[in-house]
């Protein structure tokens, strides 16, 4: 108690005014202290903020980078996707590359279709020139190509020299050669110079622009292959039928213009049935094949040779007179006498008949050259075979040219030449028939059709005329057809079907010797072709098909469905329109079966048709 007596008394005595002041001191070093801590916060979310805007903006760089690759990327799918023309993709893929990629230098090799060493194709500026002269680097393409995988080659200085290349030479420029693959095929390979390190930064993008280059290369190679397999024979490997034609046309129009000849052979495989009918069908086609190749040796480079027809060639020759086509005919024909065939096992001779037009001396239009080139080869088979005649030779013995007058006899009647040409021709429509005594008739009734539905599109009277003659010898080629095959009940081999199918061809043969016929070739040579290009013997599709032979080629099927056959019945009148419905813009023209299903609306029209 004492002690807080005192504590108290001395409480009381004390001077306390320094207090306020002390207080005010700590005060103000709080307020510093505060204030500094505040400056170091601000500081430190100032430098965070900024840092932030750093990565923002590095982003958003590496976001533009990123939208200008993808946009690069999509202008170069357009580009080359807008052509399947190989050359033209291929200078495309080398300009892209410099400018999408930003290599210095590129170059493209194709792989040859034999796939044996990768051929040539384009190759960029630059360094590629010299790339392309190194053989070190041919080699290691060849090499990629046939792996697969791609490869980096440093320096680049090595690989032009031809030098042995050392394992690592970092910041010289390189060579990487990438492979081109779609599916797992190599398509090319594709080579560009680069520092190794915008490489690795452009991988991404490098890997889409080569496979889009891999694809549009390999869409135009496929392009091209379609495209030769639409001009060229299947079983030859010559040109065709129909680019025969196109060819002709355009030579005989360079012809007029430059004012040079144009000369066609016609050449005829003498005595070809009896190889078939000896050795088969098989035997003759390897015949055909090894006589196409003797005669595309004997050829220039300039020359066009086809497969005209079933043992029949065309050959067109640019610049050759009717002289020097007859010469190059006798080499050919010589060069085929001294051969042996190799037919199943047995050594054969092989002889030609061929026959020479040329313009504008003698033919006065392509059709012209082609008609007299084949009646000089039909008098050099008629007159011996093995020989070869231009129609200049024999142009009095053969008869007057088309468009020619020819003098008739006092009182002669054209009328009754007119109507026995009617009579020769049913003569033939009944020696079809009677070949198979389940389809007689058959050519008549399909005649009925066929000028009906002629006479509803309006086709003039000649036309008509064409038409009717075309209709009952449509099938006339199925006379060179075994009775056997025609009747047989049972399902048809693949080579009766071959058979089967080249009697269009056959029609045109047999049309091609008889002089007042030569018209009714078209329509009974295409009446099988399908209007989608599927058909045969040509492949030709829509209005390339003639109207005659689209027009023939509904009346005959609907006769054919209807009509009693030894493998099946007669299907019903709905069935046969239906078909003819569903096959409207593929097998037939779509017009001509709207035509003939107004023409027989009722099954009663379809029976007073025939």
């Amino acid at each position: 108690m004492m002690a807080a007596g005192m504590i108290g008394a001395l409480y009381r005595q004390a001077d306390f005014t320094w207090l306020p002041a002390v207080g005010l001191l700590i005060a103000a070093a709080w307020l510093a202290y505060g204030q500094y801590r505040l400056r170091k916060t601000a500081e430190a979310e100032l430098a965070l903020l900024r840092e932030q805007m750093r990565l923002i903006e590095e982003s958003n760089q590496g976001l533009h980078e990123r939208i200008r690759e993808l946009s690069a990327l999509h202008q170069t799918a357009a580009m080359i996707g807008s052509t399947l023309n190989l050359r033209e993709i291929l200078n495309l893929i080398i300009d892209l590359s410099s400018k999408v990629l930003r290599f210095s230098a590129g170059f493209v090799i194709i792989p040859s279709e034999e796939g044996a060493h990768p051929q040539l194709e384009v190759f960029g500026g630059g360094a590629a020139s010299d790339l392309l002269d190194s053989s070190l680097c041919r080699e290691m393409a060849i090499e990629v190509a046939a792996k697969g995988h791609p490869r980096l080659v440093r320096p680049l200085a090595r690989v032009l020299k031809g030098e042995a290349l050392p394992v690592d030479s970092p910041g010289e420029d390189s060579l990487y050669l990438v492979p081109l693959m779609v599916q797992g095929q190599t398509q090319g390979v594709m080579g560009l110079t680069c520092c190794s390190d915008s490489l690795e930064e452009m991988e991404g993008i490098l890997n889409i622009f080569v496979s889009q280059a891999a694809i549009a290369i390999s869409n135009a190679r496929l392009y091209q292959k379609v495209e030769y397999m639409a001009i060229t024979d299947g079983l030859t490997g010559l040109f065709n039928h129909r680019h025969f034609h196109d060819v002709l046309e355009q030579e005989v129009y360079l012809s007029e213009k430059l004012q040079r000849p144009v000369s066609v052979m016609i050449i005829d495989v003498d005595d070809f049935k009896a190889i078939n009918d000896r050795f088969g069908h098989l035997a003759g086609d390897q015949v055909l094949r090894e006589l196409a190749d003797v005669i595309r040796g004997g050829l220039r480079s300039s020359d066009l040779v086809a497969r005209y027809g079933g043992e029949e060639f065309g050959v067109i020759l640019p610049g050759a007179d009717e002289r020097s086509a007859r010469e190059v005919a006798e080499k050919l024909r010589h060069r085929v006498a001294q051969r042996s065939f190799n037919v199943a096992g047995h050594q054969l001779g092989v002889t030609l008949s061929v026959g020479v037009a040329s313009y504008p001396v003698t033919a006065r239009n392509k059709d012209e050259l082609i008609r007299y080139a084949d009646r000089a080869a039909y008098y050099a088979k008629e007159s011996g075979k093995n020989q070869v005649c231009s129609f200049l030779d024999i142009r009095e013995l053969a008869g007057p040219l088309a468009g020619e007058e020819t003098p008739s006899p006092e009182g002669a009647i054209p009328q009754t030449l007119e109507r026995m040409h009617l009579d020769t021709i049913r003569a033939l429509s009944y020696m079809v028939d009677a070949k198979d005594h389940y389809t007689y008739g058959h050519s008549t009734r399909v005649e009925k059709y066929a000028v009906e539905i002629g006479r509803r599109l309006g086709l003039d009277t000649e036309e008509l005329q064409v038409l009717q003659r075309a209709a009952l010898l449509h099938d006339i080629g199925k006379m060179g057809i075994s009775e056997h095959i025609l009747r047989k009940e049972n399902r048809l081999t693949p080579t009766e079907m071959e058979i089967i199918r080249h009697h269009p061809a056959v029609g045109a043969q047999i049309l091609g010797r008889i002089g007042f016929l030569q018209e009714l070739i078209p329509p009974v040579y295409h009446h099988h072709e399908w209007f989608d290009g599927s058909g045969y013997p040509a492949g030709l599709k829509g209005e390339e098909i003639p109207l005659g032979a689209r027009i023939i080629a509904v009346a005959d099927a609907f006769e054919a469905m209807t009509a009693y056959r030894h493998y099946r019945g007669p299907r019903s009148f709905q069935e046969a329109i239906a078909d003819l419905k569903k096959g409207a813009g593929t097998q037939f023209d779509p017009r001509i079966v709207d035509i003939f299903v107004d023409m027989v609306k009722q099954p009663e029209q379809a029976g007073a048709a025939t």
